[in-house]
Parts: structure tokens; C-alpha cells; sequence
């Protein structure tokens, strides 16, 4: 509990409410600090990773199913209802969902963060996908 604590603290800090590429970036940012509090190196943004990742969001959202995609080296998504993208929540679900961070606190270089918000059935939700990647 003194991690998850010392991680809020972390993670508050980092967060702002922010548009749909701001919420990306802060993805990104606080899946940063929380590696650098897990004394893990930072990761840097690749824009080939964003693009399938945005892509795989689209998908999930089109055709109303949730799943990873089966090519990619490292990947975590998460679904919540609303449109709000919930960033320092869905990293610390994250966190204290042992595969999930297994990927997230993984031996990477690179990150990619795509979000797709729209209904699912019939309510209102945003999908993250965040990619990983050497």
C-alpha cells in the first residue's frame, strides 16, 4: 500500500485535464513517472506505435469488442464508461494489475498511446490502447 500511496502522489502531480492529444501526452507522461518511481528509464514516444495503437482503439470501438492484437510486442487497453479519459485512474488500475504491469513496467524503449471514445452497446465510453515497443 505504500507504493500505490507514493505512486498517487506521483501521478496527481503529473496529471491536467487536457484534450484528446493532451490526454495522450499525459498518458505517456504519467506512465513515465511511474517508471521512473519504479526506477525504470523513461520511454520516448514513437509516432509509429501512436498510429497503431490510435488505429486499434478505432477498431475496438467500431466493432465493439475488446482484445489485444495478436502482432504486437507489448500492449495493454482498458475500457471505462464515459467520456473522460481518466488517465491517472487507468494507469494505476494498471499498476495494480500484476500482467499489466508486467507490460507496462516492461523492458521497452518505445510507447504509443491511441484513444478512441464513442458508445459501446449503448453507452457512452472511452477505450485506451498503449503499445510498447524496442
Amino acid at each position: 500500500m505504500l507504493f500505490a500511496a507514493a505512486l498517487m502522489t506521483v501521478v496527481v502531480c503529473a496529471a491536467a485535464p487536457a484534450a484528446h492529444a493532451g490526454q495522450r501526452r499525459q498518458m505517456i507522461r504519467t506512465i513515465n513517472n511511474a517508471r521512473a518511481w519504479t526506477h525504470h528509464h523513461r520511454l520516448r514516444f514513437s509516432d509509429s506505435l501512436a498510429r497503431g495503437a490510435a488505429a486499434w482503439a478505432r477498431h475496438l470501438m467500431q466493432n465493439q469488442i475488446l482484445g489485444h492484437a495478436s502482432h504486437v510486442q507489448g500492449e495493454i487497453i482498458e475500457w471505462h464508461t464515459g467520456a473522460q479519459g481518466e488517465v491517472r485512474r487507468t494507469v494505476t488500475e494498471w499498476l495494480n494489475s500484476p500482467g499489466h504491469r508486467h507490460v507496462m513496467l516492461g523492458h521497452f524503449r518505445r510507447i504509443g498511446v491511441g484513444k478512441a471514445v464513442g458508445y459501446f452497446g449503448d453507452r457512452r465510453c472511452t477505450i485506451w490502447v498503449v503499445r510498447f515497443g524496442d
